[in-house]
């Protein structure tokens, strides 16, 4: 990290004259978190103090926002998304505390301190980040969810689905809007089966009947009605959740289908 930068983010909080050495040292020893986030690029570098902080291995953070955001707990992540874009919109700067669920599934509460700075003709944002003094209020089924969506899958592009017996949709990650063009909201209450080809009908179905009834985890082939007007080839992936009623789907793009209507 660039030490110039970040004292000025910082409204000049370190001595003039502190050596960079000084100050790794510093962040070393309190636990601080340092991000830096090229907004053009989206390119996101984290010292290995912050990665200590997600439980990860130095150098493993995938350096996306995507990638950021797979760590957020779902109960927190409107807020984060809201304070950043808003941030990014004005160019002003922010403070935060929000949850997190670690690399090893454990949840902790961090406080974050952003800010927009130029550096070299580029916007870049600045993030200060530390454990916070609150302890972390959570749901533990969501916990599990994020835990096992990124055990499962690892890939902000998969689409992850929570459902009910017999098929029907609870919730949808935004990644359904990415990679097949529908809304979320749209899709939660309605049939899984809604945007399957009906060819693949039968075996989706008792793929869903089997992880219901037996909480036998499905690996299969099929295809999903994406919103541009074509079907997609896609890997389908079920397993049982830590709730009695409701399990993950997982679908993965693979490649397109040509023949088919809508229904």
């Amino acid at each position: 990290m660039d030490l110039e930068v970040i004292r000025d983010s910082q409204d000049s909080f370190l001595p003039s004259d502190i050596s960079q050495e000084a100050f790794a040292f510093g962040c070393q020893t309190t636990g601080v978190g340092i991000a830096e986030w090229d907004l053009q690029g989206d390119q996101i570098r984290w010292s290995p103090e912050l990665e200590a902080l997600y439980e990860l291995d130095p150098g493993t953070f995938a350096g996306t926002f995507a990638a950021f955001e797979e760590y957020v707990h779902p109960q927190d992540l409107p807020l984060v998304r809201h304070t950043i874009e808003q941030a990014i919109r004005e160019g002003g700067s922010y403070q935060l505390e929000f949850q997190v669920v670690t690399a090893t599934g454990a949840v902790s509460c961090l406080h974050s301190i952003g800010k927009i700075v130029q550096q070299q003709g580029r916007s870049v944002l600045l993030e200060v980040v530390r454990p916070s003094q609150h302890q972390p209020v959570v749901n533990d089924l969501d916990i599990a969810l994020q835990v096992k969506w990124r055990k499962w899958m690892g890939y902000s592009r998969d689409v992850f689905f929570q459902v009910v017996a017999p098929d029907q949709i609870v919730c949808v990650s935004e990644a359904v809007q990415k990679e097949f063009g529908h809304s979320p909201l749209a899709l939660e209450g309605q049939s899984f089966l809604l945007n399957v080809l009906r060819e693949d009908h039968p075996q989706v179905r008792s793929a869903l009947q089997q992880l219901f009834r037996f909480g036998s985890s499905f690996t299969l082939e099929f295809h999903y009605w994406h919103h541009s007007r074509r079907w997609v080839k896609v890997e389908g992936y079920g397993l049982r959740s830590e709730g009695d009623s409701e399990h993950l789907v997982f679908i993965r793009n693979t490649a397109p289908y040509q023949g088919g209507d809508r229904l």
